[in-house]
């Protein structure tokens, strides 16, 4: 008796594990899925569904509760690797090992062959296409609308990515790192129609590292383009170009990666051909690299600033050249054919999940002579030069304090004779400044960085800055430091000034009123005995008078002269300056 009453328990409890994995696991439904690489082959991993209830008020139009298999895709080291430089999602469904990939229908379309299953019965999730979330399988279908009758359908599916240890993204693409700090990549990454399952996943596209186009491009594929750098030492790179927001799992991010390929591509760059060159001006203001106007319309032209080339970011800086172009020093110029960024001319044979170009800018932007300036309130002031006794320059700033409030106070890079705003900043990124002001107390230098900080008729230079701090003066030759003088305007000096000047204008109006007063009686006689003595003077008067003309006129003659040759210099100097760029219109000049 005590064993039939074992035998009926486990019985029992069999029966029980057996109705709990027939609800978890859906029938033999299976997933066959790779992520299939151009470099590697690899088999095809099954997954069993699990069963799960899906409650929404209106499923598509119709008020539904559901149960969904859920089919989750590890992207684990297994049949997702760091070597699938390029790759795609290739998923099948079978039943007893029987393909049913055929009756498996998108819940936006009539069948799911419409848009991702080819003739080997396979469904594909590719740039253009990820055929995940929602899915219905009905038998026998045909070509009837499922869409519209989904209370009819034998099962309804759900296709998501899960996080590993390994992988916690989806990488559309892998990426080589390089040695050459400069090369760079554009990547292309999916719009927002990338996964049309309703109403789950949802992709939402980001806008980091987005590039700007020129007003005459019109993105046609609407597809975002970003900028990203694989370097020798950063194998972690990820850029992401989203976000995947899953039902039944964590969403994930969906981008491209970097990593370390030693393939003996992984220098291979679009413009292989193009030339190191410095940018060239013409006297016009046309800046030319490798023969080519950098602001043709046929190009989108593009300034980067490593992050080892400028002070204020530890990111690169991309800038796209336009009518108001800036410059920069150590910047790099690449001048890439808009025919190159359209879609319809990437090599999409495969269809793959990820596209990208590879560029190296080779146009160099070269460093200006230039000289520190004052700069207060962001706007770079203007100075006088006094000559001493000695023939010394001293130059001289002279600031009216009543004009600007308290403001910041620095120096300015200002590039020698360049006029243009191209240059205005040239050197902003690469070098800091700092204005230093004499301490007579303590017999050295400190800095300043305010209006209040200043004393007039102190003594001043502006300096670069380096990381060891303070350079020695005049350390670099094609920058020269300056020293000068500030002269402040203070309001209480000018109302002292202007009380004195009122003072003493009353005094002088009344001691002249009193001599006037004075005086007065003896105006008659004294006016008797002047004419008196003017007609005996007659005669003597007219050469005096031309004698005083002679030695004025002689006394200009030279500086009349020297004004007249200078003026005539100007126009010969000036004509030959207009004829030499009419004759030179083509003639170039190399920035050093």
């Amino acid at each position: 008796m005590t064993k039939l009453l074992f035998f009926y328990f486990i019985t029992i409890i069999h029966i029980c594990i057996l109705l709990v994995y027939s609800n978890s696991i859906a029938s033999k439904i299976k997933l066959r899925y790779k992520f299939e690489s151009s470099n590697i082959l690899k088999r095809y991993k099954e997954n069993y569904g699990v069963k799960e209830e899906y409650v929404k008020e209106k499923f598509h139009n119709q008020n539904a509760k559901k149960e969904v298999i859920i089919f989750k895709i590890s992207i684990g080291s297994h049949n997702f690797t760091h070597r699938d430089v390029d790759k795609r999602l290739l998923m099948k469904f079978v039943d007893n090992n029987d393909s049913i990939t055929n009756d498996i229908y998108d819940p936006e379309e009539s069948s799911v062959r419409d848009n991702s299953t080819s003739s080997d019965e396979t469904i594909y999730c590719t740039f253009k296409y990820c055929k995940i979330g929602f899915l219905y399988y009905k038998q026998n279908s045909g070509d009837q609308n499922i869409s519209k009758d989904v209370g009819n359908v034998n099962e309804i599916f759900y296709i998501g990515f899960i996080k590993t240890n390994e992988f916690s993204n989806l990488i559309l693409k892998i990426l080589p790192t390089v040695d050459n700090k400069h090369i760079f990549n554009i990547v292309l990454c999916p719009d927002k129609k990338w996964i049309r399952s309703t109403p789950w996943p949802k992709y939402i596209p980001n806008t980091n590292n987005t590039m700007k186009f020129p007003v005459s491009y019109k993105n046609t594929n609407n597809s975002n383009y970003k900028f990203l750098h694989c370097h020798s030492g950063n194998d972690k790179t990820f850029l992401s170009c989203g976000r995947l927001e899953q039902l039944f799992m964590p969403p994930i991010d969906v981008g491209y990666g970097c990593t370390k390929l030693n393939s003996k591509n992984d220098n291979y760059t679009n413009n292989l051909e193009e030339k190191e060159v410095n940018l060239i001006v013409t006297f016009g203001y046309k800046f030319i690299c490798n023969k080519k106007n950098i602001l043709d319309s046929k190009y989108a032209t593009y300034g980067i600033l490593k992050p080892d080339d400028n002070n204020k970011l530890n990111s690169s800086i991309f800038t796209l050249f336009d009518k108001n172009i800036k410059f920069y020093s150590k910047q790099r110029i690449i001048m890439i054919p808009l025919d190159e960024l359209n879609i319809t001319n990437f090599n999409i044979t495969d269809d793959l999940m990820g596209y990208t170009l590879t560029y190296e800018p080779k146009c160099t932007v070269p460093n200006l002579k230039a000289t520190l300036h004052l700069k207060i309130n962001d706007i770079v002031q203007n100075f006088e030069i006094k000559t001493k006794e000695n023939s010394e320059e001293v130059k001289k700033y002279i600031i009216d304090k009543r004009k600007i409030k308290n403001a910041p106070v620095r120096c300015q890079v200002v590039p020698d004779g360049l006029k243009n705003p191209a240059f205005d900043n040239f050197y902003d990124y690469y070098y800091s400044t700092s204005l230093v002001m004499f301490d007579e107390t303590k017999n050295r230098y400190k800095k300043v960085s305010d209006l209040q900080s200043l004393v007039s008729n102190a003594k001043y230079k502006c300096i670069l800055n380096t990381n060891n701090g303070i350079p020695k003066y005049g350390e670099l030759n094609f920058i020269k430091e300056s020293k000068f003088t500030i002269i402040l305007i203070e309001s209480t000096t000018i109302d002292m000034f202007l009380f004195g000047a009122l003072i003493t204008v009353a005094l002088l109006s009344i001691v002249g009123i009193f001599i006037l007063k004075k005086f007065q009686p003896k105006k008659k006689k004294a006016h008797k005995i002047k004419s008196t003595s003017s007609s005996s003077s007659t005669s003597t008067s007219p050469s005096r008078s031309k004698s005083s003309s002679v030695i004025s006129n002689v006394h200009n003659v030279p500086i009349i002269q020297k004004k007249a040759v200078n003026i005539v210099a100007k126009k010969i100097a000036g004509k030959n300056a207009n004829k030499k760029a009419t004759n030179n219109e083509d003639s170039i000049f190399i920035l050093k």
